[in-house]
């Protein structure tokens, strides 16, 4: 999903950019506070997910369960902001 995200933002920088140098840093201007979020994100379903102590991760991942059929969607929903965003939405037509 991001690097999808990041080939459409690249491709609007360099072509509204007088220079492959501005382009690139528009680029990253546009992408890195959201890549930072979603990188922090991923580091930290790895950590609920892969917990090292056993009865640590059966507990986890049993309330996960249990959590996942009282409101089916409600873990879902915490990702909204990743596969919601429209990368093209302010950009040049």
């Amino acid at each position: 999903n991001t690097d999808a995200e990041g080939r459409l933002v690249l491709a609007d920088a360099l072509a509204q950019a007088e220079s492959v140098e501005a382009g690139l840093a528009a680029y990253q201007a546009r992408r890195r506070d959201r890549v930072v979020r979603v990188v922090a994100t991923a580091n930290g379903n790895a950590r609920k997910y892969h917990l090292r102590s056993a009865p640590v991760r059966g507990a986890a991942h049993l309330a996960l369960r249990l959590a996942g059929r009282v409101a089916p969607g409600a873990m879902l929903r915490q990702f909204d902001w990743i596969y919601g965003h429209d990368v093209t939405a302010g950009a040049a037509p």
